[in-house]
C-alpha cells in the first residue's frame, strides 16, 4: 500500500467531487457553505464563504473562470487567478 501523499481536514461534509485546475489546484465545495482553493501538497490558498452548501462540483469552463452552484439558488464566477466572486 501506497503512503498517503496529504490530507486536509475541511471541517464539514463534501458532497461533490473537487474540480482540478493547472498546476494540480483542487476546488472542493463545502456543506458549510465554502469554496476552498488548495494547492497541489494540500495547502489551503484561498477560501470565500458562499451563500449555500455545495452539492455539485465545480466546474471549470472553457472562458477560464470557476463555477460553482450552492443550495441557496445562486450561481458565483471565479476568476480563479483573482480569487474575486461575482454572484449571477
Amino acid at each position: 500500500m501506497g503512503a498517503q501523499p496529504w490530507q486536509f481536514q475541511t471541517g464539514s461534509d463534501i458532497r461533490a467531487q473537487p474540480a482540478q485546475g493547472e498546476a494540480g489546484i483542487l476546488y472542493v465545495g463545502t456543506e458549510d457553505e465554502r469554496l476552498l482553493v488548495l494547492d497541489d501538497s494540500g495547502h489551503l490558498l484561498w477560501q470565500s464563504h458562499l451563500r449555500g452548501a455545495i452539492h455539485a462540483p465545480p466546474v471549470l469552463g472553457a472562458d477560464g473562470m470557476l463555477y460553482v452552484a450552492t443550495m441557496g439558488g445562486r450561481l458565483y464566477a471565479f476568476s480563479p487567478d483573482k480569487h474575486a466572486s461575482l454572484p449571477h
